[in-house]
């Protein structure tokens, strides 16, 4: 079956970057600048108390993935 990543983007990039995919993906999460990642699988807006991102995960149905850096003073 397929499956659809909606990403909301802003200083991360996701791989792959969404879309209607047809198996498992891996999916890969980098910051454009120095900090920690965070990311939510339920469509919410991603926060400190989010999951922390530290390594690929895989995505097997419909998900919305949203993911945010934050630095230590501001969020990027």
């Amino acid at each position: 079956s397929a499956m659809v990543i909606d990403i909301d983007k802003g200083t991360v990039t996701m791989t792959p970057d969404g879309g209607s995919l047809s198996s498992v993906q891996s999916l890969i999460i980098n910051a454009s600048e120095d900090g920690t990642i965070y990311y939510t699988t339920d469509g919410s807006k991603p926060t400190e108390q989010s999951a922390i991102y530290n390594e690929p995960f895989e995505i097997s149905d419909y998900t919305i993935v949203r993911a945010k850096a934050f630095r230590e003073g501001f969020s990027l």
